[in-house]
C-alpha cells in the first residue's frame, strides 16, 4: 500500500497491545482462565494445567528480579492448528474471530458457542510473563500423523521493534514435525514476580470463572510441586441459606427506548437464569463475594449489590452475605452489541441494556433482602451466643432460670443485629456477653415494679418474693465484678513481689485495664473517640514540639513501652506513673514526669476545643515507693502536691486501698 496517497494513516504500536492485552492480567488465575477459554472453543474435552503451586514464580535478590526456572503449562485435546493457521488467526492480534467466516461464532466441529471474540487474550500470558512457547499440532490427518506447529514468543523482543516491524516468532525444535493426535500446549516461562495461590484457593479462582454448564468439557489442576494431588475442576460452590434462595429463570429484564419526549418507541425483552440468595456465613475471601455473571459460559463480571444507593431494607446483609449465579447469553451475543468490557473484569452498565439489567437487579436485591432478614438474623443470634458464651455466663452468675432467660432474651435482641465483621472479634463477644448479664437484672427490675404496681391482689410475701429474685441478680453480677476486681489485684501483686525482672510495661497495661486499682471510682474507661482523639492528636503534638515519639498508653500497641499512660477518669486527663516495687525516684525522672505534666498542660491551652471535655489542666499519679530529690526539684515536686496536681502512692499502701475497698464492698454485698 502506498501511504503517499492517503492524507491520514492510522498506526497502532505495540505500547497500545500492551495496554489493551499484557497490563490488563497480572493474576495467575485470570491467564489462565483466558486459554482455558481458546482450548474451549477448540472443541478441547480435556484440559490439563500444570503450575507450582503456594509458591512465588520469581523473586527478588540484590534490587533484581530472578526467575526461578517454573513453567506453567495448558495442554488440551482441541483440534489444534497448522503454521498457516497459526498466523492467520493465533497471530493476528485483535482479529475478531466471529466476523470472520472461516471461523464464525460456532466451534469447527462441536459447535459451540465460542468465548472468544475480541483477539487479544492470547496476550493475556504476558501479564505474569516474558515468554510463550505454543506447541499445537493440527491440521489433515497424514500417514505421519498431525502437522506441528512450535514457536516461542518473547515479550521483551517484540515491545523493542517500531510499530512498522513484523515480529517473527522463534521456531521451536518441534516445529514441523508430526504427532499422532491433536491437541495444543501453551507453556509460559520466565516469570514476573507473581504469587500463585495455594490448591483450594487456584480452585475456587478457576472455578468461578466457568459456568458448570460447559458440556463435554473436564478442567484437571496438576500442582507441579507435588505437594498435593492432581484435582479436577468442580462446581463453585458456596453453603446457602436455602429459604432465601430467588429463582431469576421467568424473571425476564425489559429494555424501553423511549423518543426525546418521552414516549415509549420499541421494548426489548431479555431473558436471564440462574439465582441470587445469601450464603450461611460472611464470606471471607474475593471469590465467593457477591452475583457471578456469566456470558457462554465465562465469567462477564461479580457485583457486590448492582449499584443499589444505601439506605434499603437488608444492606448490611446485602454487603456481607450475597451470592447468586445469572447466566445472560445476551450480553455476549453473535451479533449485535457485545457489553464485555475489555479487560474482562465488568460489563458496559452504562447502556441501555446495562441500565434496565442494573434496574433489575436492584429490585432483585430489595426482595432478597426482606425474604432473608429473619433467617439471617437468627443465624447471626445463633453465632454470638455460641461465640460469646453467653448463656453459660449467664448460668454461672444470675443463678436462677428467670434472670438466665432475661439475658439470653436480651442477648438474642443484641445479637441478631450485629454486623458480621463484629462477630469474628470473640474477644469483643465476651464482652458484650457480660455487659448483658449485668444488664439483665436491671431490666428485671423493671418488670418486678410494673408488676408490683399492676398487680390487684398479691400479698406482701408475695411482693418480697419479687423483690429477692430480682435482688439476686443484682447480687450476683455485683459479687462477680468485686470477684474480678480482687482478682486483678492479686495479679498485681504476684507481679510487683518478684525479686527480679519485674516488668513496668506489664504493671502500666494492668493499671491501664483496671484503672479502679488506683481508685475504686474510677471505672474501666470506655475508649470514646474523643478521648482517641485527644491522646493521638497530643502525641502528635509532643513529637512536632520535642522532635522525639512518646506513647501513652501500654494498650493501644503492645510492642511500645509507654513514656506514661494516659487515662480519662471523669472530666480530667490523668498522668499515671508507674515504678517498681522499692524503687527510689531520680531527679532526671521528676524533671521528666514534670516535662509530661507542663506539655499536657501547654497542650489543652492551646487546643481549647478540648477544654469542655477534659478539662484545663491535668492530674498526676506518681505510684513509686520513695522520692529523694534535690532541693530545686523536691520544691517543686511539693508545690504540685499543695496544688493538688501530683499525687504519690507508695506500693504498700496502693494495694491496701485497692484490697480493703473491694473487700468491704463483697463484704456488704454478703450482708
Amino acid at each position: 500500500m502506498n501511504e503517499e496517497l492517503y492524507k491520514y494513516t492510522l498506526k497502532i504500536s505495540r505500547k497500545t497491545i500492551d495496554k489493551l492485552g499484557v497490563k490488563l492480567y497480572d493474576q495467575v488465575a485470570a491467564v489462565v482462565a483466558e486459554t482455558i477459554a481458546n482450548s474451549y472453543d477448540a472443541d478441547a474435552e480435556k484440559v490439563t494445567v500444570r503450575i507450582p503451586l503456594n509458591v512465588w514464580l520469581a523473586t527478588i535478590r540484590d534490587g533484581k528480579l530472578q526467575d526461578r526456572g517454573f513453567e506453567i503449562a495448558i495442554e488440551d485435546d482441541g483440534h489444534g492448528m497448522i503454521p498457516q493457521e497459526a498466523n492467520e488467526f493465533y497471530l493476528m492480534i485483535g482479529k475478531d474471530r466471529r466476523a470472520d467466516p472461516r471461523h464464525g461464532a460456532l466451534s469447527r466441529y462441536k459447535k459451540r458457542r465460542v468465548m472468544g471474540r475480541k483477539g487479544i487474550g492470547k496476550l493475556a500470558p504476558f501479564g505474569i510473563c516474558n515468554e510463550i512457547e505454543v506447541w499445537s499440532a493440527g491440521g489433515d490427518s497424514t500417514n505421519r500423523g498431525y502437522e506441528v506447529t512450535n514457536f516461542i514468543l518473547r515479550y521483551d523482543e517484540m515491545i523493542k521493534l517500531e510499530t512498522e516491524d513484523s515480529y517473527h516468532p522463534v521456531p521451536g525444535s518441534d516445529d514441523g514435525k508430526h504427532a499422532k493426535e491433536t491437541g495444543t500446549r501453551i507453556i509460559l516461562r520466565d516469570f514476573n514476580r507473581r504469587r500463585t495461590a495455594d490448591a483450594e484457593t487456584f480452585h475456587r479462582q478457576m472455578a468461578r470463572r466457568f459456568s458448570i454448564g460447559l458440556p463435554d468439557f473436564c478442567i484437571t489442576i496438576v500442582d507441579a510441586t507435588k505437594k498435593v494431588e492432581p484435582f479436577e475442576m468442580g462446581k463453585f460452590e458456596v453453603p446457602l441459606m436455602e429459604q432465601t434462595r430467588i429463582v431469576v429463570d421467568n424473571r425476564p429484564i425489559v429494555v424501553s427506548t423511549e423518543d426525546d419526549e418521552g414516549a415509549l418507541v420499541e421494548e426489548e425483552t431479555l431473558h436471564v437464569s440462574g439465582w441470587v440468595a445469601f450464603s450461611q456465613s460472611p464470606y471471607r475471601d474475593e471469590e465467593m463475594a457477591g452475583i457471578r455473571i456469566y456470558t457462554r459460559g465465562k465469567l462477564a463480571t461479580v457485583t457486590r449489590d448492582f449499584g443499589i444507593k444505601s439506605g434499603f431494607t437488608g444492606e448490611n446483609t446485602i454487603r456481607s452475605y450475597l451470592v447468586g449465579e445469572i447466566n445472560a447469553e445476551w450480553i455476549d451475543p453473535d451479533d449485535g452489541e457485545d457489553l464485555n468490557r475489555t479487560d474482562r473484569q465488568d460489563i458496559l452498565w452504562n447502556t441501555p441494556r446495562g441500565r434496565a439489567f442494573q434496574e433489575w437487579g436492584r429490585k432483585l436485591l430489595k426482595e432478597l433482602g426482606e425474604r432473608g432478614r429473619k433467617p439471617v438474623q437468627e443465624r447471626t443470634w445463633y453465632q454470638f451466643l455460641e461465640k460469646s458464651g453467653l448463656e453459660e455466663v449467664a448460668k454461672e452468675q444470675l443463678k436462677t432460670d428467670n434472670l438466665v432467660k432475661r439475658a439470653v432474651n436480651l442477648g438474642k435482641l443484641i445479637g441478631s443485629r450485629l454486623n458480621p465483621d463484629e462477630l469474628e472479634d470473640e474477644d469483643r463477644l465476651k464482652e458484650v456477653a457480660q455487659v448483658i448479664v449485668a444488664f439483665a437484672p436491671q431490666l428485671e427490675w423493671v418488670d418486678t415494679m410494673k408488676e408490683v404496681v399492676s398487680a390487684q391482689n398479691l400479698d406482701l410475701n408475695a411482693i418480697a418474693g419479687l423483690f429477692a429474685e430480682a435482688k439476686i441478680g443484682e447480687i450476683a453480677v455485683l459479687g462477680r465484678v468485686a470477684y474480678q476486681r480482687l482478682s486483678a489485684i492479686g495479679r498485681l501483686k504476684v507481679e510487683i513481689d518478684k525479686e527480679k525482672d519485674v516488668d513496668e510495661h506489664v504493671l502500666q497495661k494492668i493499671i491501664e485495664e483496671a484503672p479502679w486499682l488506683i481508685n475504686p471510682q474510677w471505672t474501666v474507661f470506655g475508649m470514646t473517640e474523643s478521648f482517641k482523639t485527644i491522646r493521638e492528636r497530643f502525641e502528635k503534638w509532643f513529637e512536632h514540639k520535642y522532635k522525639t515519639k512518646i506513647a501513652t498508653s501500654a494498650i493501644a500497641d503492645d510492642k511500645k513501652i509507654p513514656d506514661f499512660v494516659l487515662l480519662n477518669p471523669g472530666r480530667r486527663l490523668e498522668i499515671i506513673e508507674i515504678k517498681k516495687r522499692w524503687h527510689i525516684l531520680t531527679d532526671e525522672e521528676y524533671e521528666r514526669l514534670q516535662k509530661y505534666i507542663d506539655s499536657l498542660d501547654e497542650f489543652l491551652k492551646e487546643h481549647k476545643d478540648f477544654q469542655r471535655d477534659f478539662g484545663e489542666r491535668c492530674h498526676a499519679t506518681l505510684v513509686c515507693d520513695e522520692v529523694k530529690l534535690n532541693s530545686i526539684y523536691q520544691r517543686a515536686f511539693n508545690s504540685l502536691e499543695v496544688e493538688k496536681r501530683l499525687e504519690l502512692v507508695p506500693w504498700n499502701v496502693f494495694l491496701a486501698q485497692a484490697e480493703n475497698a473491694h473487700r468491704d464492698f463483697i463484704a456488704a454485698l454478703r450482708g
